[in-house]
């Protein structure tokens, strides 16, 4: 949503056009790549920070950055709906940035922020080239382990994982759309 406000709302910007790229970057990166990326980078511990490999946070970690293109063309599309006009009078009453994003903005891109949020769930969750790499037999995902029962010829077990995994995003997109439906009441469905 940050990105997605920063990109729309200050188009003068200087580093508009370098922030709108670097936001696409990891669309370019093939999962596999990126994991491999991620199991370099966060493998050993760093300082203060611990080894994150074959924790549930690295998972996360990698499922947010490999789908920002997404997120933040969701955001920017739910933040140009909204007028300058509606923060410009929240400014002019004393309201400051965190005030106006989270009383004006983010409320009213809410439809969008859900459907982004969708999207990039079901995104994650079929995601296999990314977590390939990343996975440990402590950390286990639902499309790698229809892989392994795939490849070790149990594909009843498999099938019986993508049914799964295809009721969980079913699920999600029909949640998003009953909360959508009852978190804004204004909108009457025809």
């Amino acid at each position: 949503v940050l990105i997605g406000y920063v990109l729309v709302r200050n188009k003068q910007g200087r580093f508009n056009g370098l922030i709108g790229s670097l936001s696409y970057l990891p669309y370019f990166i093939p999962g596999i790549a990126f994991g491999a990326i991620y199991v370099v980078q966060f493998g050993r511990s760093i300082g203060p920070f611990p080894a994150l490999y074959g924790t549930l946070t690295l998972l996360i970690l990698a499922a947010v950055f490999r789908n920002l293109p997404f997120t933040s063309q969701a955001g920017q599309t739910a933040i140009k709906q909204i007028s300058n006009e509606l923060e410009e009078a929240a400014e002019m009453t004393g309201a400051g940035f965190w005030r106006r994003l989270s009383g004006i903005t983010v409320p009213l891109a809410a439809r969008g922020i859900l459907a982004g949020s969708v999207l990039v769930f079901i995104k994650m969750v079929r995601d296999l080239s990314l977590v390939v790499l990343l996975v440990t037999p402590t950390t286990s995902v639902l499309s790698m382990v229809a892989f392994q029962y795939a490849s070790e010829g149990f594909t009843q077990f498999a099938n019986a994982i993508t049914v799964i995994i295809a009721t969980l995003a079913i699920t999600a997109t029909l949640l998003v759309n009953r909360l959508q439906g009852t978190s804004q009441p204004w909108v009457k469905e025809s």
